[in-house]
């Protein structure tokens, strides 16, 4: 895995979760880079953020509570 970082409508397309879903799991993926310039500050996402933020979706997409979806995903991809 490289170190390739991908900004939050970027993240939003490959995932199919909403820019705004995503800023609210941010909590469960851990810390986000944030890089202020002027009045705008962007987000950068990690690819193993950007593969937490799938599989949260997917198990969201079955059905799963946000809290329940966040801690399987992380189960999951720490196995």
């Amino acid at each position: 895995m490289d170190n390739k970082t991908y900004l939050i409508g970027e993240v939003s397309k490959l995932t199919g979760a909403s820019p705004k879903s995503i800023r609210n799991w941010e909590k469960f993926i851990g810390q986000v880079d944030r890089i202020v310039c002027g009045n705008m500050s962007y987000r950068y996402y990690t690819e193993g953020q950007v593969e937490i933020i799938r599989q949260i979706k997917k198990n969201i997409d079955k059905g799963y509570r946000l809290n329940f979806a966040a801690d399987k995903a992380l189960k999951a991809l720490s196995a």
